[in-house]
């Protein structure tokens, strides 16, 4: 569906920005990816660096970035572009952001296991449980702030990689949160 030059919140393919999004999901992580950063800007800064020294700060970081995914991960192989979560941290670090209320059991229908990949039902979890509601319309995000504040079920439209549209529904007692195909919904 996406092509290789479409962005995704500023990144060059889907696997990049959802790279980030794990990446920077706890705020542990964040807090960790931040003051690599930093010490990738002093380092540079101490060593007068050769060239310009934001690109000598995305390189160092990017290189850092990668020796991680090299202890477990296969973002390369996937087509994740660690030059570009450095500069997302070195320029425009995201906010901390804490899940707003608790996912419960978390479940998929067969359906929606059939078709999603796992890295699409990841990364949809993830900003569900932010608050970030995807696809939906105003009236619906502002439905479920309303759920937030009075306890109602939760509901959020996400489109995967192909373009298959599917729900991450949270139960009004926090109990569960089950993700499912737009035609199961």
């Amino acid at each position: 569906m996406a092509g290789e030059t479409e962005k995704y919140d500023g990144f060059s393919n889907y696997e990049t920005w959802a790279a980030c999004v794990l990446l920077t999901y706890l705020e542990e992580s964040l807090t960790y990816w931040l003051a690599e950063a930093e010490a990738v800007r002093r380092e540079v800064r101490r060593a007068g660096g050769d060239g310009p020294e934001a690109e000598s700060c995305r390189r160092l970081l990017a290189e850092r970035l990668r020796r991680m995914d090299r202890a477990g991960g296969r973002g390369e192989a996937l087509g994740v572009r660690w030059e570009e979560i450095a500069q997302e941290l070195l320029v425009e670090p995201p906010p901390v952001r804490r899940e707003r209320f608790p996912l419960g059991r978390q479940v998929i229908t067969r359906e929606a296991f059939a078709v999603l990949s796992p890295l699409d039902v990841c990364v949809a979890i993830v900003l569900h449980s932010r608050g970030t509601w995807g696809e939906l319309d105003e009236d619906d995000c502002e439905g479920n702030e309303r759920s937030l504040r009075e306890g109602g079920r939760l509901f959020s439209a996400y489109d995967a990689k192909d373009g298959t549209r599917f729900y991450v529904v949270t139960e009004h007692d926090r109990s569960v949160t089950t993700v499912q195909l737009a035609e199961e919904y």
